[in-house]
């Protein structure tokens, strides 16, 4: 298991991401809030006034919460969200980045 200190942990499956086709993050983030939605997940854009490292999404289901970074493929999260995404981790919350739509939705599968 990777742990939640390395950027590996939060990364895409770059193979598989390599293979996807390069969608725009507002697609992204939003084929994914459908689909979360769909199968019963709590779905809202996260907001934290004053800072601008917060990841894009909450998802919540039956008693998991997860944030989610989107970013355009090739684009990866700034320094402050890496930061961002670590803390969550260190305080016993589950945070990741993808840049595409079917490995976020595979990992919020994995976490129903």
């Amino acid at each position: 298991m990777k742990d939640h200190t390395s950027p590996d942990f939060f990364a895409p499956d770059t193979k598989t991401a390599k293979t996807m086709k390069k969608e725009p993050e507002v697609v992204i983030e939003n084929r994914v809030c459908k689909w979360a939605r769909s199968n019963g997940w709590y779905c809202r854009k996260y907001q934290s006034p004053g800072n601008r490292s917060a990841p894009d999404r909450l998802f919540i289901k039956s008693g998991v919460h997860v944030f989610i970074e989107f970013k355009r493929p090739p684009n990866k999260p700034t320094e402050g969200q890496w930061q961002e995404l670590d803390a969550i981790g260190k305080a016993g919350g589950t945070a990741a980045w993808f840049d595409n739509s079917d490995e976020a939705i595979a990992f919020l599968r994995r976490l129903a």
